[in-house]
C-alpha cells in the first residue's frame, strides 16, 4: 500500500465559482466525521448491549493552522466570512494519485491569532462543515 505525502496536500475556498487555494497552510486537521448509532438494546435481548445505525452521518470540523497575512486577499476573505456568515463550499484535495478530492459545505468559520516575538503571525482556523462530502 503506497502512502500519501502530506506536501502539495490544497485547502481552496470557493470564490465566484473558483477554488483559490489558502496559501501559507502549515497544518490541516480533518475530525469528527462519523456515522451516527443508537441504542438498540431490548429488554429481552442477551446481555451484551446493540448499537445500530441511524443511516446519518455527522459532518467534520476541518481546522487548520497557517502564517498570516492581514493583506492577503484570500486570508482577509476567511475573516470576512467569519464576521458575515454564508454556507461556501471548501475543497480538500489530497496528493495521491487521482488526486482525491472532497467538498465540504462551511456554514461556519472561527480563527485565533498567535502574535509572539520568535514566530511570524499564525492564525487557527475552524471550519465546521454541514452535510457530506460531494
Amino acid at each position: 500500500m503506497a502512502k500519501m505525502k502530506s506536501k502539495g496536500t490544497v485547502l481552496a475556498r470557493d470564490i465566484a465559482s473558483v477554488y483559490t487555494a489558502i496559501p501559507q497552510i502549515i497544518s490541516i486537521n480533518k475530525s469528527g466525521e462519523a456515522a451516527e448509532t443508537y441504542d438498540s438494546r431490548t429488554l429481552d435481548g442477551a446481555a451484551g448491549l446493540t448499537k445500530d445505525p441511524t443511516g446519518f452521518v455527522a459532518p467534520p470540523t476541518i481546522s487548520f493552522e497557517m502564517f498570516y497575512d492581514a493583506a492577503n486577499a484570500v486570508h482577509a476573505g476567511l475573516k470576512t466570512l467569519m464576521r458575515a456568515p454564508a454556507a461556501t463550499n471548501f475543497k480538500l484535495t489530497y496528493t495521491d494519485a487521482g488526486p482525491v478530492a472532497e467538498i465540504w459545505s462551511v456554514v461556519g468559520v472561527g480563527m485565533d491569532e498567535t502574535i509572539e516575538g520568535a514566530s511570524g503571525v499564525k492564525a487557527s482556523v475552524t471550519l465546521t462543515t454541514s452535510g457530506t462530502a460531494s
